[in-house]
């Protein structure tokens, strides 16, 4: 029962991510030019939020290794809250495109969350010899 939970929870956090994301993005150009943004600048709105992932996600993971995977993504389920609240009052351009960029460092906590999915706190000889057990039944 405490392996569905934690699944359960796991589920959440991506869905919450991942709504998120699918509600700014029809509404981001939008909102841009209602800020007075250019074409070429509301695509650092979405070109920031990716860099951000890319950059920040080993960040995130050897974070969840020092502190612990809950802590991480507790730290950064509210730090993806204040992303939201921060885009949905945003007044400039200026703070939209802080805000995005605040929203990819936060949602970078994917590979925690995979981490945890996959068991990834196992040793790699467990792994290894996962793998050849699925080649010895293939072949």
């Amino acid at each position: 029962m405490k392996n569905r939970s934690a699944l359960a929870i796991l589920f959440i956090i991506v869905f919450v991510d991942l709504l998120g994301f699918g509600m700014v993005i029809p509404v981001m150009a939008l909102y841009a030019r209602e800020l007075g943004a250019s074409e070429a600048a509301t695509g650092f709105l979405s070109t920031g939020y990716s860099a951000m992932q890319f950059i920040f996600a080993p960040l995130w993971g050897r974070l969840s290794d020092r502190m612990g995977r809950r802590p991480a993504l507790l730290v950064s389920i509210a730090m993806t809250s204040v992303a939201f609240l921060v885009y949905g009052l945003a007044g400039s351009f200026a703070m939209l495109l802080a805000s995005r960029l605040f929203a990819g460092i936060a949602t970078a906590n994917i590979g925690c969350l995979l981490h945890l999915e996959t068991g990834a706190s196992r040793p790699v000889s467990h792994w290894i010899e996962l793998l050849d057990q699925r080649l010895a039944a293939s072949a």
